[in-house]
């Protein structure tokens, strides 16, 4: 699927992105990737026999699931990284925000729940997109 193609609301109900339990970086395009690596074997597939055909296909399967085994560690560890900086800077960035607000007068909590009355009260939970968000208050 060609997420930026679609229309939001069509992005939200189908899109990786927003599917519960799929991957943050899972943005519709898996079938593109594995053409694209299958793509040099066009020429070659066209002109074998069904056997033959299915047997190369295998072997490149198989290569692109070993190459994606072998990577799959690394990318976890530098997603962990990445996800770890990103964390201490927002973190960082709360703590300023709340002491300003302190320093204001402001209370935090009542700060959320202005925003989340203001913002997100004048929709019904059925009228959203998506099931699941996991952003909702716990009743």
């Amino acid at each position: 699927m060609h997420g930026a193609g679609h229309n939001l609301s069509c992005q939200l109900q189908n899109c990786g992105r927003f599917t519960e339990g799929a991957g943050r970086c899972a943005g519709g395009e898996q079938c593109e990737q594995m053409w694209a690596l299958l793509k040099a074997l066009a020429a070659r597939l066209r002109f074998m026999s069904p056997d033959r055909r299915q047997d190369l296909l295998s072997c490149k399967f198989a290569d692109i699931q070993e190459h994606k085994h072998e990577k799959l560690v690394q990318h976890l560890q530098a997603t962990v990284k990445k996800t770890i900086e990103l964390k201490s800077g927002y973190q960082q960035e709360l703590a300023k925000i709340q002491q300003g607000a302190l320093a204001d007068g402001i209370e935090v909590e009542d700060a959320v729940q202005s925003f989340v009355s203001c913002h997100l009260s004048a929709r019904s939970e059925e009228d959203l997109p998506w099931e699941g968000a996991s952003w909702r208050r716990a009743e």
